[in-house]
Parts: structure tokens; C-alpha cells; sequence
């Protein structure tokens, strides 16, 4: 009499546990892809939204200011650069400048105790103190009222550019576009496209950085005098 003999040969359990090594890659991949897009999608979200406080802010000062007593924006070459509205200053360094570390690049970086600023708002009587000199080499005094954005010494966001063009004026009242991009601040992981606007290099590059890298730009139209000073 025969027994039948129950079970898998060695060629039926290769198999199977191929397969599952297959689907299980397979899995990985599908959640470490997921991962990726959420964290570009957060990461892009996150700048969107900074983006458009910054805006609220700009639209605010612009707001409040009187059209005579705003000065012509000054921009270095080398990235840093200063604006007066009369009772508020900006004053910024781009990303290109913070993570340059020539020499050059050192005297131009505006500081705020002894580190270069991202972009600072100073407020009060002591915002025009900064307005009669070019921003090359400023010194922020930290006992001025001040709001700094974008972070401190962390990576986090920064300028890549920022341009203000008066459209109209008349007498305390105008209208000022601004345009800006800003991104995360990751040195090398950003590059200029075929028509000079700032992108996030890809994955192909070593310096990519893709997944945690958002740049976006910026077109708003500010309204000059409808508040405060503008009304007189």
C-alpha cells in the first residue's frame, strides 16, 4: 500500500517565497513613494502659506504708509537690499547671498548680532535710521523693535529675490507691485530654468534636495496710503 505524502516541494516553496519577496518590495516602494509626495506636498503647502502671510504683512505696511515718504528700494548686486516706508523697514539677504561665504559676500550680508538676517521688519522711529545709507555691511542694533521672518539660523526659508516697482501716485496715496520668490533655503539644491526663474533642481542632481525643496513666486499689487498717514 502507498502513501500519499502531503506538503510543498522545494520548487513550490522557492517560488512562493520569491513572490512574497516581490510583493513585499513591491509595498515598500509604493510607501516610501508615498512618503516622498507627502512631504513635497507639505513642504510646498508650508511655503505657500508663508508666502501669502508675508503678503498680508507687505499689503498692511503698504496700507498704512504715505506714498511721499516711501524711498526707492535699494539692492545690492550681491543680494541683500532695503526698503522704507517710513515708519517700517525691510531689510533682507537672499538665499544666493546667505550661503555664499566668499568675502565679499561677508561685507555685504546684513547682520543682526553678529548673524546674517533672512529679512527683518523694524518698526518705530528707528526704522528710518537705516534709510540714508546703502544696505552694504549694516549692523542691526537689536534694542530696535523688530519682527524677523523666515527663521533664524535654521535652513528654513529665505528670498531669492524680491523687487518692488511703484505703478501710481498721487500725493499720499499710490499703488506698488511687488514681486518675490521664495523658496527653501538649501544651498545647491536650487537652480535657475531656461527662463531665469528659480527651480528646484531633480533628483538626478547630488545636489538635489527635491523632496524638502519649494520655491514659488509671488505677484501681489499693494495699496499705498488707504490707512493711517494715507488719509490725511
Amino acid at each position: 500500500m502507498n502513501k500519499r505524502v502531503e506538503g510543498f516541494t522545494l520548487i513550490e516553496l522557492t517560488v512562493a517565497i520569491a513572490f512574497l519577496g516581490v510583493l513585499l518590495m513591491a509595498i515598500l516602494m509604493l510607501s516610501v513613494t508615498a512618503g516622498k509626495l507627502y512631504v513635497k506636498g507639505d513642504t510646498m503647502k508650508t511655503t505657500n502659506q508663508a508666502g501669502r502671510d508675508f503678503s498680508d504683512t507687505i499689503r498692511r505696511d503698504f496700507l498704512s504708509a504715505d506714498a511721499e515718504k516711501i524711498s526707492a528700494p535699494i539692492i545690492n548686486p550681491l543680494g541683500s537690499g532695503r526698503i522704507c516706508l517710513g515708519t517700517v523697514t525691510y531689510l533682507w539677504n537672499t538665499a544666493t547671498l546667505l550661503n555664499d561665504n566668499s568675502v565679499p559676500a561677508e561685507a555685504a550680508k546684513i547682520k543682526l548680532s553678529g548673524r546674517a538676517i533672512k529679512f527683518v521688519r523694524i518698526t518705530g522711529s528707528q526704522a528710518s535710521s537705516y534709510c540714508t545709507a546703502s544696505p552694504l555691511g549694516y549692523n542691526i542694533d537689536p534694542s530696535h523693535p523688530m519682527t524677523e521672518l523666515f527663521g533664524g539660523t535654521a535652513q528654513e526659508y529665505a528670498l531669492y529675490s524680491m523687487v518692488f516697482t511703484k505703478v501710481a501716485q498721487n500725493g499720499k496715496k499710490g499703488l506698488y507691485r511687488v514681486f518675490y520668490t521664495l523658496g527653501t533655503n538649501d544651498a545647491g539644491s536650487t537652480e535657475l530654468d531656461a527662463e531665469g526663474y528659480v527651480r528646484c533642481k531633480t533628483n538626478n542632481s547630488l545636489l538635489a534636495n527635491f523632496n524638502y525643496c519649494a520655491v514659488n513666486d509671488f505677484d501681489l499689487m499693494a495699496r499705498v496710503g488707504g490707512a493711517g498717514s494715507g488719509n490725511n
